[in-house]
């Protein structure tokens, strides 16, 4: 009975602790002041897109409409692995889509059926495993088909010509002589060298085959040339003895295989053999790198008024009418109404563009729902000022009424503490755990980090620190003359930043390491404002930050600079005796 009792008292403990810790009412002071600053510099972030609004945001801004449009209905969604090491995608496209138009093109030349197919590309399932023997073969059939046009050393793509027939057969006669003499050992692969004279003959057939089947542009042939050969370096995972074991492989699985229903293994699907449908998977590829088929759906479920609004003026006179909309927020007038049209009309811009989406967006969007959920005007507001001045003739009235003004003495005594303000406050302060808690553990995933150099990549990254400045490139050089000073400069900017994001999810909530925690994070925030440049970005993470500010302390400092904004008074103190009444 007594380990019974025992649980019992545990389970009504840690359920007494749940609910104190999320449900027990709290002063939503803190997320008042939290409002304040984050309206502050969400209106002075779309201040600051004024002068580029239409290049941000109009139709035929950076992200046109029809690349929008796209986007929203045409992306892919992924569906996620179910290994680690699973690919993806059933077909590597060329990065560059100019390489990418031109593989493709290729693509579209090749037989209908998949047999066919087959043969015409049966000297590339020839080509062995080993990456090395794979370029070998890939040269080979590049030099039967093209040549420098002279023998300088770095040769450029409009410096290929097509060989002759005679120079082609000169090649393929070194392959299948039966005595391989020294001078033939130059023109074929060494792989090709110890094979029986029947292997190299077949092998003969193969690569005719293939490089028949290839266009007849020089630079079309390098594009392809290089993309085959950048996949025979690129090692896949083996699970079955049938997977591909190289990025090539797989290739030509997808062009030359088909789709088997009974096959558990999800490798298609493969190239159509409908020249029609090709064209589609394959224009699709070329847009988006993915094969359509493979997508779970397409498009993205976003909106923004900006997606319908195409007229300068329009676009300035709504831009206008929205940051008033956030100054209001910013003063807490109708806050209940103003912080909703702020999160959606912040969503607007962030949807229009994602050209301009940075990590400063994403703090300045969770700020923007939190305090759009909890009461952040029910304090520091014009909402606040107008229901005092509300109960203030209230008061008056119920007094001369001689009615009860308990109610109303309670409204102008202070904000009224809410389970939401605490609820929202709690949720906050977690969702910032979380945050440093991801940084600084994927941080550690990195060899900068562990190597201590991290610091400098952003330190001496032009783009984003304060190299324009005389003092700044004075205090790099100084690190740079002094090896030893760099060297601990860094580390403890690395064990720092390091120590700080993961520590700080478990020793905020001790009440006496909590302010320490919170300058860390500040000081944290200043440096990569500095470093860095994301001043921004820095802002909306110290307002995520005044979460773990009490209500009291910042009654308390509200109260300081009420008292040194205050006029002093001038009138001689006077005071009375002790025991006068």
């Amino acid at each position: 009975m007594s380990g019974v009792s025992a649980n019992e008292g545990f389970l009504q403990r840690a359920a007494t602790a749940w609910n104190n810790f999320f449900f027990k009412p709290g002063d939503p002071t803190t997320l008042g002041l939290m409002r304040i600053v984050a309206g502050i510099v969400v209106v002075y972030v779309h201040v600051a897109y004024t002068p580029d609004l239409i290049s941000f945001f109009g139709p035929k801004g950076w992200a046109d409409n029809g690349l929008v449009s796209d986007l929203r209905k045409e992306y892919p969604v992924i569906m996620v692995p179910s290994a680690w090491d699973q690919p993806t995608t059933n077909f590597e496209a060329p990065l560059d889509r100019e390489m990418r138009r031109v593989y493709f093109r290729w693509i579209m030349t090749l037989p209908k059926s998949a047999d066919q197919r087959r043969e015409a590309l049966g000297f590339l399932e020839s080509l062995p495993l080993d990456p090395a023997h794979s370029r070998e073969g890939l040269v080979f059939a590049k030099s039967l088909i093209i040549k420098p046009k002279d023998d300088r050393l770095r040769q450029t793509s409009d410096n290929f010509l097509l060989i002759s027939r005679e120079e082609r057969e000169q090649h393929l006669d070194a392959l299948t002589r039966k005595e391989i003499v020294a001078a033939d050992q130059k023109l074929i692969p060494r792989y090709m060298l110890p094979l029986p004279l029947k292997e190299r003959e077949e092998i003969r057939q193969k690569v005719v085959v293939f490089v028949d089947a290839l266009p007849r542009e020089p630079i079309d042939l390098l594009t392809i040339f290089a993309h085959l050969d950048a996949q025979a370096l690129i090692p896949l995972s083996v699970r079955d003895p049938r997977d591909p074991r190289s990025e090539l492989q797989r290739t030509l699985q997808f062009l030359t295989e088909k789709t088997d229903p009974a096959d558990q293994r999800a490798r298609g699907p493969f190239l159509p053999d409908d020249l029609k449908e090709r064209q589609e998977v394959l224009d699709y590829l070329l847009k988006w790198s993915f094969d359509k088929r493979r997508a779970q759906g397409q498009g993205i479920f976003i909106w923004s008024i900006w997606f319908h609004v195409e007229n300068p003026t329009t676009i300035y006179c709504l831009h206008f009418a929205i940051i008033g909309v956030m100054l209001m927020f910013t003063l807490g007038l109708w806050t209940r109404i103003t912080s909703v049209l702020t999160w959606l009309a912040v969503l607007c811009y962030i949807h229009r563009n994602n050209y301009v989406l940075f990590g400063m967006d994403t703090m300045m969007n969770l700020c923007l729902i939190y305090l759009t959920i909890g009461p952040s005007g029910a304090v520091l507001s014009l909402d606040r000022w107008l229901e005092k001045r509300r109960a203030q003739r209230d008061l008056e009235r119920l007094r001369r009424e001689k009615k009860n003004t308990s109610e109303v003495e309670a409204i102008l005594a202070g904000p009224r503490p809410s389970v939401l303000a605490n609820f929202v406050t709690r949720l906050v302060q977690i969702h910032f755990c979380f945050i440093y808690a991801a940084s600084g553990l994927s941080k550690l995933k990195g060899p900068s980090w562990w190597g201590h150099t991290a610091m400098w990549y952003t330190m001496a990254n032009p783009e984003f620190s304060p190299t324009i400045y005389a003092p700044y490139r004075w205090f790099l050089l100084l690190l740079s003359d002094h090896r030893w000073l760099s060297e601990v400069f860094m580390s403890i900017g690395a064990v720092f930043t390091l120590g700080l994001e993961i520590g700080f999810p478990f020793l905020v909530w001790r009440p006496t390491l909590r302010p320490y925690m919170i300058i860390l994070a500040v000081l944290l925030h200043t440096g990569i404002a500095v470093f860095m440049g994301l001043t921004v970005f820095g802002l909306f993470m110290m307002v995520l930050l005044m979460s773990y500010i009490p209500p009291e302390t910042v009654k308390r400092w509200l109260e300081l600079g009420e008292e040194r904004l205050r006029p002093k008074s001038n009138a001689p103190v006077i005071r009375q005796p002790v025991g006068v009444n």
